[in-house]
């Protein structure tokens, strides 16, 4: 008897194991594939069907940023510097590490209440974090919170104070 021999009564052995019965005619291989695909349909209700309370929170804040009152006649700034105000303000804040002094500058280019709830409506409510730290949906002083500290966040938070804007 030379060891190839062996092979396959161990290969046999190994898948016999799984094929066995358990339970009546449930098998451990049957058993895991119907684990896997309940596990399957659970991540697939999670992640793509089932709408998060942060989801939920972000169309309530959604909600309210569109329905902002501006008065066109207040605007200092044209729709364009609004959007581009708006996206630089984005551009800022995301990924790692946060430009302060651009955030700065952006915010000294707005003249009116008015200017400020156009950039608030523009910025709308993009999703803040990464995959592995979880992800959320934050209005434009959701991301000032998070990305901003010390005398920058008061020098920003004064401005929206002073407009009369919560923050």
């Amino acid at each position: 008897m030379t060891y190839n021999s062996h092979l396959p009564a161990i290969k046999g052995a190994s898948s016999s194991f799984l094929n066995e019965p358990i339970v009546g005619r449930f098998t451990l291989k049957k058993m895991l594939a119907v684990l896997v695909a309940l596990m399957a349909l659970y991540f697939a209700w999670k992640f793509f069907l089932k709408k998060s309370e942060k989801e939920k929170a972000a169309e309530k804040a959604a909600e309210a940023i569109n329905g902002l009152a501006i008065e066109e006649t207040n605007l200092s700034l044209s729709q364009g510097d609004i959007n581009l105000i708006a996206q630089e303000l984005y551009s800022a804040m995301k990924g790692v590490g946060t430009d302060e002094d651009a955030i700065i500058s952006l915010f000294n280019r707005i003249s009116t209440k008015d200017d400020l709830l156009a950039v608030m409506k523009r910025f709308g409510t993009p999703e803040y974090g990464s995959w592995w730290l979880g992800h959320k949906y934050l209005d434009l002083t959701g991301w000032l919170k998070e990305e901003l500290s010390g005398d920058t966040l008061n020098s920003v938070r004064n401005v929206f104070l002073n407009y009369g804007i919560p923050f």
